[in-house]
Order: C-alpha cells, then sequence, then structure tokens
C-alpha cells in the first residue's frame, strides 16, 4: 500500500540521515559523542537532553510554519525525532560487550528502493486478497 511504501521508505531514509549525522558528529567510537559533551557541560544526563532535543523538533512541527534550509524541513524534523528516540533507547538499553542481546548480533542494513517496491507490492497484493 501507498502507507507501507512510505513507512519503508522512512525506515530507509532514517538509516541514511543516521550514517551521515554519525559521521559529522560523532566520528570514533562514542555514537552519541556530540550529545555526550553538551550533556556533561549542561550537567544534565544525555539521555535527557536528547530528549530535549526532540522536543525543540516536536515545537517546531506544532509551528507547523516550512523552513527553506536544506536539512530543516518538517519531514527531516520527524525522522530527526523518529532517530534520536531510536538512540535513547539504545543508550538506555544497551548491554555490556560480554553479554549482548541475542537479536542484536545482525546489523541493519537499509533496504534498496528496489527491495522496498517488492516489499510495497507484496503488502499492497495481500490487502486486496
Amino acid at each position: 500500500s501507498p502507507f507501507e511504501l512510505a513507512y519503508a521508505t522512512g525506515l530507509h531514509q532514517m538509516a541514511a540521515i543516521r550514517t551521515v549525522k554519525r559521521a559529522l558528529y560523532s566520528p570514533g567510537d562514542d555514537p552519541i559523542l556530540n550529545y555526550r559533551r553538551t550533556a556533561e557541560v549542561a550537567g544534565i544526563p544525555v539521555t535527557k537532553l536528547m530528549v530535549m532535543r526532540t522536543m525543540e523538533k516536536v515545537i517546531r512541527l506544532l509551528q507547523d510554519v516550512e523552513c527553506d534550509k536544506p536539512g530543516e524541513s518538517r519531514n527531516d524534523d520527524l525522522l530527526d525525532i523518529a532517530n534520536i528516540a531510536l538512540l535513547v533507547y539504545a543508550e538506555r538499553n544497551q548491554q555490556p560487550a560480554d553479554n549482548p542481546h541475542p537479536e542484536a548480533t545482525a546489523v541493519y542494513v537499509p533496504p534498496s528502493s528496489t527491495e522496498l517496491h517488492r516489499v510495497a507490492q507484496q503488502a499492497y497484493r495481500r490487502s486486496r486478497a
């Protein structure tokens, strides 16, 4: 369905944005280094800072004003909120390297646009059956 295709596209875009932002803001071993440094300066827990960043983006969404700067559209804000939420989840639920979650052994690889199209077509056919 168009909804499922949009959802899958959003997941794909989230992964792409995460890869770019990780390289720009947190190169090295700490995937949230930029947030961690800011939280240290502010004297607050890193997850609290990250939630506050999502609140800034929610406020912009509530104002319902489009921004013409690249990477600052309302859709970009939605994807940023989703990415930050997953970063907070990972920070709160990370396990020591010697005791990982069994399901965390696989690395997420975003599907290709061809794969997204195939999955969307299958979902559409199932919805019509």
